[in-house]
Protein backbone atom coordinates (compact mmCIF):
# COMPACT_ATOMS: atom_id res chain seq x y z
CA UNK A 1 0.00 0.00 0.00
CA UNK A 2 1.52 3.31 -1.09
CA UNK A 3 -0.62 5.61 1.04
CA UNK A 4 -0.83 5.18 4.79
CA UNK A 5 -3.75 6.95 6.41
CA UNK A 6 -2.47 8.00 9.78
CA UNK A 7 -4.80 9.56 12.31
CA UNK A 8 -2.72 10.55 15.31
CA UNK A 9 -4.58 11.99 18.26
CA UNK A 10 -1.85 13.09 20.61
CA UNK A 11 -2.69 15.03 23.82
CA UNK A 12 -0.86 18.29 24.35
CA UNK A 13 1.21 18.95 27.50
CA UNK A 14 2.92 22.15 28.66
CA UNK A 15 3.94 25.02 26.46
CA UNK A 16 4.40 24.66 22.71
CA UNK A 17 7.86 25.17 21.29
CA UNK A 18 7.48 26.32 17.74
CA UNK A 19 10.34 25.11 15.58
CA UNK A 20 10.96 25.40 11.90
CA UNK A 21 11.27 22.25 9.87
CA UNK A 22 14.95 21.47 10.01
CA UNK A 23 16.80 19.71 7.23
CA UNK A 24 20.50 19.31 7.85
CA UNK A 25 21.06 18.97 4.13
CA UNK A 26 21.02 22.76 3.96
CA UNK A 27 23.96 22.81 6.38
CA UNK A 28 25.96 20.11 4.61
CA UNK A 29 29.62 20.03 5.60
CA UNK A 30 32.84 18.96 3.92
CA UNK A 31 35.01 16.67 6.05
CA UNK A 32 38.67 16.34 5.05
CA UNK A 33 40.75 13.18 5.09
CA UNK A 34 44.45 13.41 4.34
CA UNK A 35 46.36 10.63 2.58
CA UNK A 36 49.84 10.61 4.11
CA UNK A 37 52.36 7.83 3.62
CA UNK A 38 50.21 4.69 3.66
CA UNK A 39 47.47 6.01 5.95
CA UNK A 40 44.14 7.77 5.83
CA UNK A 41 44.18 10.50 8.51
CA UNK A 42 41.88 10.46 10.35
CA UNK A 43 41.24 6.77 9.81
CA UNK A 44 37.61 6.97 10.95
CA UNK A 45 35.30 9.93 10.38
CA UNK A 46 31.67 10.52 11.35
CA UNK A 47 29.44 12.70 9.19
CA UNK A 48 25.74 13.45 8.71
CA UNK A 49 23.62 12.50 5.71
CA UNK A 50 24.27 15.11 3.01
CA UNK A 51 27.87 15.78 4.07
CA UNK A 52 30.79 15.27 1.71
CA UNK A 53 34.10 13.61 2.53
CA UNK A 54 37.11 14.97 0.63
CA UNK A 55 40.27 12.91 0.39
CA UNK A 56 43.50 14.73 -0.56
CA UNK A 57 46.65 12.85 -1.45
CA UNK A 58 49.40 14.59 0.50
CA UNK A 59 51.88 11.79 -0.01
CA UNK A 60 54.37 11.19 -2.80
CA UNK A 61 52.72 7.94 -3.89
CA UNK A 62 49.64 7.04 -5.91
CA UNK A 63 46.68 5.64 -3.94
CA UNK A 64 43.07 4.64 -4.47
CA UNK A 65 39.98 5.48 -2.40
CA UNK A 66 37.81 2.39 -2.81
CA UNK A 67 34.72 1.52 -0.79
CA UNK A 68 34.43 -2.01 0.50
CA UNK A 69 35.11 -4.19 3.55
CA UNK A 70 38.58 -5.57 4.15
CA UNK A 71 40.63 -5.00 1.03
CA UNK A 72 37.68 -5.54 -1.30
CA UNK A 73 35.46 -3.30 -3.40
CA UNK A 74 31.68 -2.96 -3.17
CA UNK A 75 31.20 -0.42 -5.97
CA UNK A 76 29.74 2.41 -3.88
CA UNK A 77 32.65 4.72 -4.66
CA UNK A 78 36.05 4.25 -6.19
CA UNK A 79 38.77 6.66 -7.22
CA UNK A 80 41.69 4.83 -8.75
CA UNK A 81 45.11 6.38 -9.25
CA UNK A 82 44.75 9.35 -6.91
CA UNK A 83 48.01 11.08 -7.77
CA UNK A 84 50.01 13.25 -5.35
CA UNK A 85 48.17 16.52 -4.56
CA UNK A 86 44.98 15.32 -6.23
CA UNK A 87 41.65 15.24 -4.38
CA UNK A 88 38.55 13.09 -4.53
CA UNK A 89 35.21 13.93 -2.91
CA UNK A 90 32.08 11.86 -2.34
CA UNK A 91 28.72 13.07 -0.96
CA UNK A 92 27.02 10.61 1.42
CA UNK A 93 23.25 10.51 0.83
CA UNK A 94 22.31 7.60 3.07
CA UNK A 95 23.03 6.71 6.69
CA UNK A 96 25.27 3.74 7.32
CA UNK A 97 28.85 2.61 7.83
CA UNK A 98 31.14 2.73 4.81
CA UNK A 99 34.51 0.95 5.07
CA UNK A 100 37.05 1.81 2.40
CA UNK A 101 40.66 1.10 1.50
CA UNK A 102 43.54 1.79 -0.84
CA UNK A 103 43.66 -1.11 -3.29
CA UNK A 104 47.40 -0.59 -3.81
CA UNK A 105 48.40 -0.59 -0.14
CA UNK A 106 45.66 -2.42 1.75
CA UNK A 107 47.10 -5.94 1.74
CA UNK A 108 50.69 -4.92 2.34
CA UNK A 109 50.23 -1.95 4.67
CA UNK A 110 46.70 -2.21 6.09
CA UNK A 111 45.64 1.06 4.47
CA UNK A 112 41.95 1.28 5.42
CA UNK A 113 39.40 3.75 6.75
CA UNK A 114 35.75 4.06 7.70
CA UNK A 115 33.08 6.70 7.18
CA UNK A 116 30.11 6.54 9.57
CA UNK A 117 27.09 8.48 8.30
CA UNK A 118 24.41 9.47 10.81
CA UNK A 119 20.87 10.44 9.86
CA UNK A 120 19.38 13.91 10.26
CA UNK A 121 16.59 14.87 12.67
CA UNK A 122 13.67 16.60 10.95
CA UNK A 123 11.36 18.29 13.47
CA UNK A 124 7.68 18.90 12.75
CA UNK A 125 6.20 21.75 14.84
CA UNK A 126 2.61 21.75 16.03
CA UNK A 127 0.32 24.38 14.54
CA UNK A 128 -3.07 22.80 15.01
CA UNK A 129 -4.59 19.66 13.58
CA UNK A 130 -2.99 20.09 10.16
CA UNK A 131 0.66 20.52 11.12
CA UNK A 132 2.42 18.74 8.29
CA UNK A 133 4.02 15.43 9.10
CA UNK A 134 4.01 14.98 5.33
CA UNK A 135 6.32 17.99 4.90
CA UNK A 136 8.76 16.46 7.37
CA UNK A 137 8.64 13.16 5.50
CA UNK A 138 9.17 14.91 2.17
CA UNK A 139 12.33 16.60 3.54
CA UNK A 140 13.74 13.36 4.93
CA UNK A 141 16.25 10.97 3.42
CA UNK A 142 17.05 7.40 4.42
CA UNK A 143 18.30 7.14 7.98
CA UNK A 144 16.59 10.33 9.17
CA UNK A 145 14.40 10.64 12.26
CA UNK A 146 11.18 12.68 12.00
CA UNK A 147 10.32 14.09 15.42
CA UNK A 148 6.74 15.27 15.82
CA UNK A 149 6.00 17.91 18.42
CA UNK A 150 3.45 17.07 21.09
CA UNK A 151 0.00 17.88 19.76
CA UNK A 152 -2.96 16.63 17.75
CA UNK A 153 -2.54 15.50 14.16
CA UNK A 154 -5.30 14.35 11.83
CA UNK A 155 -4.02 13.84 8.32
CA UNK A 156 -2.97 11.44 5.60
CA UNK A 157 0.68 10.45 5.35
CA UNK A 158 1.87 9.28 1.94
CA UNK A 159 4.94 7.12 2.56
CA UNK A 160 5.69 6.34 -1.06
CA UNK A 161 9.33 7.50 -1.18
CA UNK A 162 11.99 4.82 -1.39
CA UNK A 163 13.52 5.72 1.98
CA UNK A 164 13.71 4.27 5.50
CA UNK A 165 12.99 6.74 8.30
CA UNK A 166 12.00 6.74 11.99
CA UNK A 167 8.80 8.54 13.04
CA UNK A 168 8.81 9.52 16.72
CA UNK A 169 6.40 11.65 18.76
CA UNK A 170 6.70 14.22 21.52
CA UNK A 171 10.06 15.90 21.09
CA UNK A 172 9.22 18.66 23.61
CA UNK A 173 7.35 16.69 26.25
CA UNK A 174 6.30 13.29 27.51
CA UNK A 175 3.14 11.63 26.35
CA UNK A 176 0.03 11.60 28.50
CA UNK A 177 -1.55 8.19 28.34
CA UNK A 178 -4.68 6.69 29.83
CA UNK A 179 -6.61 3.47 29.41
CA UNK A 180 -8.11 4.64 26.11
CA UNK A 181 -4.72 5.37 24.58
CA UNK A 182 -2.13 2.98 23.26
CA UNK A 183 1.45 3.51 22.25
CA UNK A 184 2.32 1.93 18.94
CA UNK A 185 5.80 0.97 17.88
CA UNK A 186 7.29 -1.16 15.17
CA UNK A 187 8.18 -1.06 11.50
CA UNK A 188 5.53 -0.09 8.98
CA UNK A 189 6.36 -1.44 5.55
CA UNK A 190 5.01 0.59 2.63
CA UNK A 191 5.30 0.18 -1.12
CA UNK A 192 8.74 1.76 -1.11
CA UNK A 193 11.01 1.98 1.92
CA UNK A 194 10.03 1.60 5.57
CA UNK A 195 8.83 3.79 8.44
CA UNK A 196 9.81 2.83 11.97
CA UNK A 197 7.15 4.10 14.40
CA UNK A 198 8.06 4.96 18.01
CA UNK A 199 6.06 6.41 20.89
CA UNK A 200 3.02 7.54 18.92
CA UNK A 201 -0.15 7.73 21.02
CA UNK A 202 -3.38 6.94 19.22
CA UNK A 203 -7.03 6.61 20.18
Amino acid sequence: MSTVRTFLLVKMLGSIIFCLLLASLSDAAIVNVSVIDDQFIPTNVTVTVGDTVLWRNNSGDTHTVTSGPGCGSDGIFNYGDLLPQQSFSFPFRQAGTYPYNCQLHCSCCGMKGTVVVNGNIVQVPNSGTQSSIQSGYNLAVSGDTIQIQFGTYLQTLDCSSNISVTLIGGYDSSFLTDSSDSIIAGILTVSKGTVTVKNIVIQ
